[in-house]
């Protein structure tokens, strides 16, 4: 399959091949990936303190009978301003582990489904500088502004992030880093020359 080149200024100047995977997954293995990233993004450190953390006294605030109000045995319970949680958020150190064939076969597809679809443009500066100006021109041309866009580069290309990622709707993603998560977001993808090469490597071992 091809792909076409553009340099800066959006004009095309080459097309690549890439050889896609012949992959099929089942809705059932992209849920276990995509549910195993969503969960490992949180950090488990959020902690309730429950009534027996609270820093008050134990001391019963008014006697048990003859006030004509409720008993109340501490200023600890989770029903009194200021008491413990009950039921609160605790730390937790648990992850979902996904088997890395399955995480790369559910890559190789997702990224072959955006190849097939024509949702992947490759930007080689060809040894020229890139700035803002020039990314925000790019995307206009590509008419993907200001449609949710990925820069995938290397993480040697600084100069392309920098340009790149104070745009609109527009997120920096390293190639080794990029995820079957990532690419569920439904975005377009501005690969560098860099990256791409990256990317079929990652493709070939799905």
């Amino acid at each position: 399959m091809k792909v076409e080149v553009y340099n800066k200024k959006g004009e095309k100047i080459e097309a690549l091949t890439v050889k896609l995977p012949e992959v099929s997954i089942t809705p059932e293995e992209l849920s276990q990936v995509l549910r195993a990233y969503i969960f490992n993004l949180h950090q488990g450190t959020k902690k309730a303190k429950t009534r027996g953390e609270v820093a008050h006294s134990d001391r019963k605030p008014w006697r048990q009978k003859g006030t004509g109000r409720a008993r109340a045995g501490s200023k600890n319970s989770p029903i009194w301003v200021g008491g413990g949680v009950a039921h609160g958020p605790r730390p937790y150190t648990k992850r979902l582990k996904v088997n890395k064939k399955q995480k790369r076969k559910v890559f190789a597809y997702m990224l072959a489904e955006y190849f097939k679809q024509g949702k992947v443009v490759v930007l080689d500066l060809q040894s020229e500088t890139i700035k803002t100006r020039d990314a925000f021109n790019f995307l206009k041309k590509l008419a993907w502004h200001p449609y949710p866009v990925y820069t995938v580069v290397d993480f040697a290309e600084e100069d392309i992030a920098k340009s790149f990622r104070n745009l609109e709707k527009v997120k920096i993603r390293r190639a080794q880093l990029l995820s079957p998560f990532d690419l569920y977001k439904k975005t377009y993808l501005i690969v560098s020359k860099k990256a791409f090469e990256i990317l079929n490597k990652r493709l070939k071992q799905g």
